[in-house]
């Protein structure tokens, strides 16, 4: 009787264990698919840099007429291309790594040029600032949404010597490659942005790369 009882109760421990172990396992990988569907945010501040392409409007009138090898860009992403020039440009990435699912990874692009870099409000559409948004599938480059920013605020609320905050108030069109499709964007947000030097940007970030999947996944 008393084996039988010892047997019995090194059966319940084992099972207990197995059950905590189980649990842990399922803590913990709940834990990283949390952290796997957590949006990667990139914000830098790039001086002596500016838009790669400048005429976003001209450019987007050429995208349907444009094939696979163009001397122009073909996919919205392209137009936050970024070369060393006057002025600072304010770098905002974000990219999603999506679900289980195959190709469902997104992304979104934010860039601002301006002129001068000084505190306080500044206006898009009258201070020089030049500001334009991609939104989509990373996979699905020629699907995503873009549009320039004509009209808002961006203010510079702290420049340091490795940090810089700022804040977007802005309301635009985000319209597809194809006319068919577009959505109204509001933007207010604020970000504390990096020094970044030119030499370090990526094809993530801005630089001309010669596959366009380098410019929409995040490496």
């Amino acid at each position: 009787m008393n084996n039988f009882r010892k047997m019995i109760l090194k059966l319940i421990k084992f099972i207990l264990k197995a059950i905590g172990a189980l649990l842990i396992i399922f803590i913990i990988f709940n834990l990283g698919y949390m952290y796997y569907l957590t949006d990667r945010k990139d914000a830098y501040l790039i001086k002596e840099t500016v838009f790669q392409y400048k005429d976003f409007q001209k450019l987007r009138e050429r995208f349907e007429d444009c094939q696979a090898n163009c001397s122009e860009p073909a996919f919205q992403v392209q137009l936050h291309r970024l070369v060393p020039g006057a002025g600072f440009i304010f770098a905002i990435r974000e990219y999603n790594e999506g679900t289980i699912a195959i190709d469902d990874e997104g992304f979104k692009k934010l860039t601002i040029w301006m002129p001068s870099l000084q505190l306080g409000e500044h206006k898009f559409g009258t201070d020089g600032i030049k500001g334009y948004f991609t939104a989509g599938g990373a996979a699905w480059p020629e699907n995503s949404c873009g549009g320039e920013i004509k009209e808002g605020v961006l203010n510079i609320i702290k420049i340091e010597s490795n940090r810089t905050e700022i804040e977007i108030i802005a309301k635009f069109i985000c319209s597809r490659k194809n006319g068919k499709s577009e959505k109204e964007i509001s933007l207010n947000n604020k970000y504390e942005l990096s020094d970044l030097n030119y030499n370090e940007v990526s094809p993530w970030i801005g630089k001309e790369s010669e596959h366009i999947y380098e410019e929409t996944y995040r490496r």
